[in-house]
């Protein structure tokens, strides 16, 4: 059994307050902090690291520490933060209200990660040779597989993709889109900027820098200060391109939001603002299991 598994009844509200939050996380800066959540989280780990049983016994504590923070002090910001959207949306949103909830969505995301880092700069410095070797040849494995689905894939079809992922989404919150809204997203897939290039080579600089650091495996204490800050730099490994195109993809997000939520009508206004309350009363059930 995985060593996560009694912590299932409440490990979804983690990924689940990550993604009712995602109104404001597709095709920008803040989903490559996303996308960094399946290695960085430490329980991911066992994706990665075969774990001996004291191993996974420092997993399942710090699991239970992570999981407790979360409960007291994130799903409180959540719930908070989503009812403070949905009262916003009654008369609509403007330019400063969806940046201001960006900028939330980015700090919620980062906070998370800083909340786990500790544990991972532990489990990290903790791995033998065996381990190391296992983990790197996974992080290859989910590289190419990055490859195959993002870079080798077609500009148009990663466009239409990325269209009918944002048509879908939006979909379930404020029911079907007409053609007018469908035709908005569309022009933003024609304008947005593909990441996939300057995303996987990022992620190779990490990893880079990841080997190097536990390659200096005989001092413990240089080597958990040097993950501590690997892990503190968000931007590790950003390109000047890359920091270029996600800076314009969050405009051209913010924009789309914006124009989406201007053609609303008064019964897809109603259906959001109803399940921005109901994830945000999920959030606060939650708080006390």
């Amino acid at each position: 059994m995985n060593s996560t598994d009694h912590h299932q009844p409440f490990y979804p509200a983690l990924r689940t307050g990550l993604f009712a939050l995602a109104l404001l996380l597709s095709g920008c800066s803040v989903k490559f902090i996303y996308n960094q959540l399946d290695w960085v989280i430490p329980w991911y780990l066992d994706d990665y690291v075969t774990f001996n049983p004291a191993q996974e016994l420092l997993l399942d504590q710090r699991l239970d520490q992570l999981l407790a923070w979360h409960r007291t002090d994130q799903l409180p910001q959540y719930a908070n933060f989503l009812e403070q959207l949905a009262a916003d949306s009654q008369n609509g949103l403007d330019q400063l209200k969806i940046n201001t909830a960006y900028q939330q969505v980015q700090l919620f995301a980062n906070q998370l990660i800083d909340a786990a880092s500790p544990a991972l700069v532990e489990l990290l410095s903790e791995i033998d040779e065996q381990q190391y070797n296992e983990l790197f040849e996974n992080f290859e494995q989910k590289n190419n597989e990055y490859r195959e689905k993002y870079i080798e894939l077609s500009d148009s079809k990663q466009r239409q993709r990325r269209a009918n992922q944002i048509r879908k989404f939006f979909q379930r919150w404020t029911g079907l889109l007409d053609d007018p809204q469908i035709a908005l997203i569309k022009q933003w897939s024609t304008e947005y900027q593909l990441m996939g290039e300057e995303f996987l080579q990022s992620r190779l600089s990490w990893q880079k820098q990841l080997r190097t650091i536990l390659q200096q495996g005989s001092n413990r204490s240089v080597v958990q200060q040097a993950l501590t800050d690997l892990l503190d730099n968000h931007r590790f490994g950003h390109s000047t391109r890359f920091e270029e195109k996600a800076a314009l993809n969050q405009r051209l997000l913010q924009q789309l939001l914006l124009s989406l939520d201007q053609s609303l009508s008064q019964q897809q206004r109603e259906k959001m603002i109803k399940e921005l309350n109901i994830y945000a009363l999920d959030f606060r059930q939650l708080m006390s299991h």
